[in-house]
């Protein structure tokens, strides 16, 4: 079923997917991005996939990179500074451009962790 509204999104000119991957409150499961991944990836230019859940470990990060996500949702709200910027850390080394949520700009150092390369605050 995820794999075929992955499709749907996609023929209908997507840039992006995000995938629910949270299996207590959101029911979603690392198989419906699995299959949305191998779903769209028959269309050229395909559209970006999200890996979206609440993020905490950098085990997640290499989760999401087995299971086809080219990006990570970060919520800043769930994360210490020095975690935030591992994880963003760890999805870059992935070559996953992580999406930083946050509540304001400024939250936690996020804005310029986000804006760095290197994945550090300045």
């Amino acid at each position: 079923v995820a794999g075929e509204q992955g499709l749907k999104y996609a023929k209908a000119g997507a840039a992006g997917i995000s995938v629910l991957t949270e299996p207590t409150w959101f029911k979603g499961t690392l198989s419906d991005m699995r299959d949305v991944r191998k779903e769209v990836s028959v269309i050229q230019d395909r559209p970006a996939i999200l890996r979206k859940d609440f993020l905490i470990d950098e085990y997640q990060i290499y989760e999401a990179r087995v299971y086809g996500a080219d990006t990570v949702l970060l919520i800043v709200a769930v994360l210490s500074e020095p975690e935030l910027l591992a994880l963003i850390t760890c999805a870059r080394a992935l070559h996953l451009e992580p999406l930083v949520e946050t509540p304001r700009p400024s939250a936690k150092g996020a804005k310029s962790a986000a804006s760095s390369p290197s994945g550090r605050a300045r």
